[in-house]
């Protein structure tokens, strides 16, 4: 059904969006016409089924469901985010890596550089089936892909064979289901179009090495680890500037068999710290780390609908929990530059509403010290519709390029790069009030700054919009109980920081030429150079307990804190995303063995920290884990070689204690899926 609304939507576009212009049309109809492929990428996708959580990967940058491609074990379409796997409880609809930057195109009279761009690269937009600009073809040392763009299937699990009937044991795998693939943004050859820019694809020049993890164990099943390792390979052998990388993500959490409208009601937010944790063994209530962007259901309920084509409505408090009851988070195990804090923007979206397709923002003129703009022009952030552009159904787009969906290439890298991280979905009421807490008293990041929901009474008002309004108080608490939403993690400026003198047209003449230029600090992304970004999936069980949650409302046109949803009916279902994080972070990074990191030629270790998904081992809390025994003695500070190692298996049936030398055996271990600890 999605997938229906999303094609008339894209019919919608040529007729009515204003760059599709007749003109446009033609330029856009010829273009695809003329297109010559002298290479076709070779496109595949893989099912994670190794644990419970199912989740399709492709080699083309996106995860979850883009093109509509069958699982290649089964020959059915591909599960996009399933759990438990087999079960039609979906938790994700797409999730797609975004690069955004600048390149050098020349200098002025005065040797100051002339930037070209900002350039972004997606491998899915979420607004055009043509925005797929990441492909596994054009690599340096393999033109075609038909080598290094292949997803290959590994495993550390001796004598293991896939479903395809293929010995995948690697004794480098450091999992029981490992995807290996690539893929650039140099190529060109396949057609791509950007319906608000009326463009095609222009690369940056990035190549992307990527590896999923998965696991069956007990505490692994429900997170898939994803590895990224980007490179600068730009074909110029040019720096890229103020680089920014972005996860894309699309949830749609909804039982895809049976609730056809189900992604409409869907929640989303970030949790730091979950303050209502219990320990089992003390009883004692506990603050403890979470720090997950997360997606649910609202209730937990499938929509009342009357047939695939009427959404009906939401049924209310009693009702039966028969829908998707878990959350679906991600995790940043690494960031590619851990001084620097990532950025988290949401946004509801309606291509048929300016006012529903809505994202929270920072007060207008908080942007004037952007200083991510390299452009000659030198205009700024755009949060003022300062180009005057027009929504897809002709409507103005209200805050510009950057309010609810980032549009343009231009729009998403001012959206990657805007430091803000958004509140909650549901506290859009508390903020339009003015508060700098949710309605449980939950503090809400960066509260005096936001734009509080503007309606036609509020305008000018201290904290509102200065001239145009969102929208009504209905529209307003139509967001707030649940609606189509996406976010956007994003990383950055990442590089090494230097200063440049950036070529910029002063007298803002009509000729447009960059003869002047301002010193600048910038990121530079410098060819050769690479990122390390790493997130962990996962899909927690039991969000959703209680049949008290109502999404309905007594009166939708007050602002009524106690009416609609009821967050606190939330506030214990964060356990098993707890455990789920808990596990995470030990797969991805153990205190076992110190790999060593070869960088710049020279190879050392890093003491405690391998951040090698896997090759550490899988650690037990040598202290309170249930599944591992520690005998005595404390801790020592670095790791070394020859200490009694103690394993056990989680369900705890076998014990192997002695001493060994061998870091290879400590990682061997991994593959029989014990969990290790060493004394001392």
């Amino acid at each position: 059904m999605k997938k229906l609304l999303f094609c008339i939507f894209l019919l919608f576009n040529i007729v009515l969006h204003p760059a599709m212009d007749p003109n446009m049309v033609k330029k856009f109809k010829q273009q695809e016409s003329d297109q010559r492929s002298k290479y076709v990428p070779y496109t595949q996708n893989r099912v994670h089924r190794a644990g419970s959580l199912w989740m399709n990967i492709s080699n083309c940058g996106w995860f979850g469901v883009w093109e509509e491609l069958n699982d290649p074990c089964t020959g059915k379409p591909a599960p996009r985010g399933e759990m438990p796997g087999g079960s039609g409880q979906e938790y994700l609809f797409n999730s797609s890596i975004w690069f955004g930057g600048y390149l050098n195109s020349g200098t002025n009279q005065n040797g100051a550089t002339i930037f070209e761009g900002p350039r972004v690269s997606t491998a899915a937009d979420g607004t055009s089936l043509y925005s797929n600009e990441l492909k596994p073809y054009y690599f340096d040392e393999d033109v075609r892909g038909l080598t290094l763009g292949r997803i290959i299937e590994t495993s550390s699990i001796e004598g293991r064979m896939n479903c395809l009937f293929e010995e995948v044991y690697d004794p480098k795998a450091t999992a029981y289901e490992q995807f290996t693939t690539r893929y650039t943004d140099k190529g060109t050859d396949h057609f791509t179009w950007d319906w608000f820019d009326g463009s095609t694809h222009s690369p940056l020049g990035v190549e992307v090495k990527q590896v999923t993890y998965a696991w069956p164990y007990d505490y692994a099943k429900k997170f898939i680890i994803v590895d990224y390792t980007i490179y600068n390979k730009n074909s110029d052998k040019k720096d890229i500037y103020d680089f920014f990388v972005g996860i894309y993500v699309d949830t749609d959490v909804f039982k895809i068999n049976e609730d056809g409208y189900g992604f409409w009601d869907d929640i989303c937010g970030f949790i730091e710290k979950w303050d209502g944790y219990i320990d089992p063994a003390t009883g004692e209530k506990k603050s403890v780390d979470m720090n997950l962007v997360w997606s649910a259901d609202n209730d937990g309920r499938n929509y009342i609908s009357r047939d695939e084509w009427y959404m009906d409505y939401e049924p209310g408090a009693q009702g039966p929990l028969d829908g998707s009851t878990g959350v679906f988070s991600i995790r940043v195990l690494r960031n590619p530059n851990p001084s620097l804090r990532y950025s988290f923007n949401l946004s509801s979206t309606d291509f048929n509403s300016e006012s529903l397709d809505w994202g929270p923002r920072w007060k207008t003129g908080l942007h004037s010290d952007w200083q991510f703009d390299l452009t000659p022009a030198q205009k700024g952030y755009d949060d003022t519709n300062y180009d005057n552009l027009l929504w897809y159904v002709g409507e103005p787009l209200y805050g510009g390029r950057t309010e609810g969906t980032p549009l343009g290439e231009i729009g998403k890298y001012m959206v990657m790069s805007n430091d803000e991280f958004d509140y909650n979905l549901t506290s859009i009421r508390e903020v339009h009030l003015g508060m700098d807490t949710q309605a449980d008293g939950t503090p809400i990041p960066q509260a005096d700054k936001w734009q509080r929901w503007t309606t036609e009474t509020d305008i000018g008002n201290e904290g509102f919009s200065e001239d145009i309004a969102d929208g009504t108080i209905k529209n307003m608490n139509d967001i707030a109980n649940g609606y189509e939403q996406r976010f956007i993690l994003s990383f950055g400026p990442l590089g090494y920081e230097t200063y440049e003198n950036v070529a910029v047209d002063a007298d803002h003449d009509s000729l447009g030429i960059p003869e002047s230029f301002i010193n600048k600090k910038v990121w530079k992304f410098a060819y050769g150079d690479s990122l390390k970004l790493t997130l962990a999936y996962m899909v927690s069980e039991n969000f959703h307990t209680s049949l008290d949650q109502d999404p309905n409302y007594a009166d939708s046109s007050v602002v009524d804190l106690s009416d609609g949803l009821d967050i606190s009916l939330y506030d214990q279902g964060w356990y098993d995303a707890f455990y789920n994080v808990v596990w995470a972070e030990r797969v991805f990074d153990t205190p076992m063995f110190d790999t060593p990191v070869t960088r710049w030629g020279a190879t050392k270790k890093d003491g405690w920290f391998g951040e090698d998904v896997g090759k550490d081992a899988i650690f037990g809390d040598v202290v309170s884990d249930p599944f591992c025994c520690y005998r005595s003695g404390g801790r020592s500070g670095q790791e070394t070689t020859g200490r009694q190692v103690i394993l056990r298996t989680v369900k705890a049936t076998d014990t192997w204690s002695g001493t060994t030398s061998s870091p290879e055996f400590i990682r061997r271990v991994l593959g029989s899926g014990m969990v290790l600890t060493t004394e001392g």
